[in-house]
């Protein structure tokens, strides 16, 4: 990320609107992130951010949910800052830190200048509150890896971190290293990483965009000293053009200034910054909320995993029920000839085959011929209750592996919000919500391709809901032999063009298992065909009479109405 001191400092100069700006509040909704409402003609959220992967500072129109208890950081911050009005706002000088100065009056009406100091600097990223250089307060106090350099103690004096060991970019070593580079022959080769490892203030893409620059004046046959002079005023000048960085159409990451390869926006460098952390931050609650459910169902499998192994060691263990039965029969059939001892071998005309019996001594040939009956009757009972918990635990295991299916396909968090409720409901995640009418717990999405409305479930229960509900002429679409979101086409008594079945058996194929391969079956049929089995989990139908169309898969988000209750 080139969140360094040549962004930093782009994004220091446009916050110096806020010099004059009164702060009317102050939040804190997370451990690392604080939004400070400012007011000056017109209202400004400004937020700061030390989060090790989303760390920045920038103007916010990001809303965020307080917590019931305010944390000790900011109820400091709201201490001392509260109405004060920001007086300066700068970076320091080549380090990844800006400063804002505030001035504020205590509850005396004594006025005291107070700097919070912004340190945007990765895994190590901080707010320090200091007054007269003393440390007031820090958001984060207890880094091992910095506090023996220079300890964040209240009463203590803030410390700039260390420096590395880099020269400044400053006009004269800056041009006198880079002519010395150019003159020794070192144009095609890696001058980027030669900045990035010279000279203090860049990550390694700024470095690599201020290397381009100086080749691309040699290139057009400039000389090497107004080819150095461009890369050196590219570090400096104070143009800006906001871009954005993308990989596999994900935004990840932004520069103050195009460096080639960009999407730069004819807008605020804030605003491409706010754009691009909500989306991470958004990206990252989806992470975290699809581990969280996937945690909760793969519990679920884990454990009835092991009943199934159970299973198989009891059906094991009762293998031998029909030889049981068999041995007692022949025991009886040949009473009058067993004479006593450990074991008997007897002809089998059913097989035709002499079997060797294993006998009781103690016992008469009657007496251990019951006992063959009687493990004939036990091991029969425990496979016919074995048979039904194996049933039982197996469709459990095919209905969990849905719930796998749906979170890993779902996109957004309205998905995962609808999924996280039928999880409530089969008990796999603790409820800690009110319990809701099952009618309103999900919603979902409505298309509408050539006048005919279609519906796609988000999981199971909205799956059940969609198709319970459908009249009996819809049309009901499936992903053959896979996971898929029910999709049913409101016919409303018309008959369905094939161009529609197509565009609705794209949309299922995309909502299933299959949605990164091509040529997919799925399965379509009239709803008065489907059949839910009695004591079924969400989303089990049987189905008969049914068609079956190969489609490639295709959200049609162009097509997407809204999402209904």
């Amino acid at each position: 990320m080139p969140q360094d001191w040549f962004n930093l400092r782009h994004v220091a100069q446009e916050l110096q609107q806020l010099q004059g700006a009164k702060i009317n509040r102050i939040t804190q909704a997370n451990k690392d992130e604080v939004i400070f409402y400012t007011y000056k003609n017109t209202v400004k959220k400004l937020i700061v951010s030390a989060n090790a992967s989303l760390c920045r500072i920038s103007f916010t129109d990001a809303e965020r949910e307080n917590p019931a208890v305010a944390y000790n950081f900011c109820m400091l911050l709201r201490k001392h800052l509260s109405s004060g009005v920001i007086t300066d706002v700068e970076i320091v000088e080549y380090e990844r830190i800006i400063k804002i100065t505030v001035v504020s009056r205590d509850e005396l009406l004594n006025q005291s200048e107070k700097v919070l100091y912004c340190e945007i600097m990765g895994k190590y990223s901080n707010l320090i509150l200091t007054e007269n250089g003393k440390v007031l307060g820090a958001m984060h106090t207890a880094n091992n890896d910095i506090s023996c350099v220079r300890p964040l103690i209240i009463g203590m004096e803030y410390k700039i971190p260390p420096m590395q060991d880099k020269m400044l970019p400053k006009e004269k070593p800056f041009k006198d290293l880079m002519l010395d580079y150019i003159s020794d022959g070192y144009v095609d080769k890696n001058g980027g990483e030669y900045v990035f490892k010279n000279f203090i203030g860049f990550a390694y893409p700024t470095a690599e965009a201020i290397w381009q620059t100086i080749v691309t004046a040699l290139n057009k046959g400039e000389s090497k000293k107004d080819a150095v002079n461009k890369g050196f005023d590219f570090i400096y000048s104070d143009s800006i053009q906001p871009t954005i960085y993308y990989e596999d159409g994900k935004p990840i990451d932004y520069s103050a200034v195009n460096y080639g390869y960009g999407e730069s926006y004819n807008t605020t460098l804030s605003e491409v910054i706010d754009g691009l952390y909500n989306y991470k931050e958004n990206a990252s609650r989806i992470r975290e909320k699809k581990n969280k459910l996937l945690s909760g169902v793969n519990g679920a499998i884990k454990r009835n995993g092991k009943k199934m192994q159970l299973i198989s060691e009891k059906e094991e263990e009762c293998k031998n029920a029909e030889e049981n039965k068999l041995f007692g029969e022949l025991i009886l059939t040949y009473a009058y000839m067993i004479k006593g001892g450990e074991s008997v071998d007897l002809y089998d005309y059913v097989s035709n085959k002499t079997v060797r019996i294993k006998l009781d001594k103690s016992l008469t040939a009657t007496e251990n011929a019951a006992l063959y009956f009687k493990r004939y009757k036990k091991e029969k009972r425990t496979m016919e209750a074995v048979a039904v918990q194996k049933k039982e635990v197996a469709e459990l295991l095919n209905y969990y592996k849905t719930l796998v299916s749906e979170i890993e396909l779902a996109e957004d968090l309205s998905d995962l919000n609808a999924i996280e409720e039928e999880l409530k409901e089969e008990g796999l995640i603790k409820n800690t919500t009110v319990k809701k009418n099952k009618n309103s717990i999900t919603s979902s999405r409505i298309y509408n391709i050539d006048g005919f409305i279609v519906k796609v479930g988000r999981n199971n229960i909205e799956n059940d809901r969609i198709t319970e509900k459908a009249n009996k002429n819809d049309l009901w679409l499936h992903v053959k032999e896979y996971h898929s979101a029910h999709v049913l086409i409101c016919a409303d008594n018309k008959a369905v063009p094939p161009s529609v079945l197509k565009t609705g058996a794209e949309i299922c194929a995309y909502y299933s298992k299959c949605r990164y391969g091509s040529k997919t079956e799925v399965d379509y049929t009239k709803r008065k065909n489907l059949k839910k089995p009695p004591k079924s989990k969400p989303g089990t139908f049987l189905y008969t009479d049914y068609n079956t169309i190969i489609v490639n898969p295709d959200a049609h988000r162009e097509l997407l109405v809204s999402d209904i209750k």
